[in-house]
């Protein structure tokens, strides 16, 4: 924890003397630490109206106790407004540079620009004085940005981004879950959802669906007919076959003294192999031209159907609602889900995996532990 406290405060002076801005950095560096001398300041004066913390101080040290109640305390208003003049004289200076330099279109944009050390230099105690922190933040941002210090890098830093994450992910949470909660209240006030689904949804993607149900076709065709090519014709020609010999005009050829049987084997034949070669055909061009026309227009008959209010549509409105309903209903158990919670059990496991690599630690109270977060990682999941 020290070693990633300090990487905030270790300065990169090489890159401190690339940045070739000397002066103007070395005042901002001064100006900076002057802040936090004196919010330091207020912050302790104000600790030291309570006689408890007074009562510590003096039990720590009376020689230090004695010389602040008596020279410090009473004139803390005088101290922070010579800090205050410091960092007036110091803002006029600024801005006439600005001005001189034409930094900003306008003279008068500077102290709006940096309203934050204007609010700052209110000599006024409560909200006033905590705009100087600005500055110091605005400081350290500046910093990183050139390369002098890395702020990612350092403990605070990362358990600050840690915890943002955990309080955006709780409060978005929540609010995802109430919006969803109210969609699943329009679905069970009984609003006619597959008439609204057809109509706003699918009827103007119309011409892409078409599209994706003729290559799913063709996909079908292409990966199972020829596997079952033989057996389609065997089944055609049984059915051929007997339709053949059912029908009375064959029946009758088939009687003819000498010849009428080998006709009708030729007959039923030859309309055997024509009915499986108009099929065998049809597939194959469904399977390399990936385009019926005739799927179009059961398509657009089929969305155009539910479209329109008819009783034969309660049944699949119903189906449809339900569907809906336990989508979001599963969707709001996803968000139950603590990403955080699985980041940092995946965290603490590492650390302990890395102890036992390392031989630090009793080995089988390790992978106690670790049996036990992967339990709690399960129990998370299965919310």
């Amino acid at each position: 924890m020290l070693k990633k406290a300090y990487s905030f405060f270790k300065i990169d002076f090489e890159k401190l003397k690339a940045t070739n801005q000397g002066l103007p950095l070395f005042v901002d560096i001064i100006m900076v630490i002057l802040v936090i001398i004196n919010l330091s300041l207020i912050f302790f004066d104000w600790s030291y109206s309570y006689p408890s913390f007074q009562s510590l101080i003096g039990l720590i040290s009376p020689p230090l106790n004695q010389y602040y109640s008596e020279k410090i305390h009473p004139n803390t208003s005088y101290l922070d407004l010579l800090f205050v003049s410091i960092f007036i004289t110091e803002l006029l200076i600024r801005w006439g540079l600005a001005v001189y330099r034409k930094t900003y279109d306008k003279w008068f944009f500077y102290p709006f620009i940096h309203w934050y050390d204007v609010l700052g230099c209110i000599p006024m105690s409560g909200v006033f004085k905590s705009f100087r922190l600005f500055r110091v933040v605005g400081m350290v941002v500046k910093l990183n940005n050139l390369g002098v210090i890395e702020i990612e890098k350092t403990y605070l830093y990362e358990k600050g981004k840690k915890y943002y994450k955990i309080v955006v992910e709780e409060l978005s949470d929540k609010v995802v879950t109430n919006v969803l909660e109210g969609v699943q209240d329009e679905i069970e006030k009984g609003n006619p959802i597959v008439q609204k689904i057809a109509g706003q949804v699918l009827i103007p993607h119309e011409k892409r669906i078409s599209e994706w149900v003729n290559n799913q076709l063709s996909e079908v065709v292409s990966l199972t007919y020829y596997k079952y090519r033989n057996d389609l014709y065997q089944y055609l020609q049984a059915v051929v076959k007997k339709s053949v010999y059912e029908n009375p005009e064959i029946m009758r050829i088939s009687l003819i003294p000498g010849i009428g049987k080998q006709i009708a084997l030729a007959l039923d034949s030859s309309i055997s192999n024509i009915t499986f070669n108009v099929v065998d055909n049809a597939l194959e061009d469904m399977s390399k031209n990936k385009k019926v026309p005739a799927v179009e227009d059961v398509t657009a008959h089929f969305l155009n159907a539910l479209a329109l209010d008819k009783d034969e549509n309660a049944e699949l409105n119903e189906l449809m609602k339900k569907i809906a309903y336990d989508t979001i209903e599963t969707v709001k158990k996803q968000m139950e889900v603590k990403t955080w919670k699985i980041e940092e059990l995946n965290e603490r496991r590492k650390r302990l995996e890395m102890r036992i690599k390392e031989g630090r630690g009793d080995a089988r109270a390790l992978h106690a532990k670790i049996a036990i977060i992967d339990q709690q990682m399960e129990d998370l999941f299965d919310v």
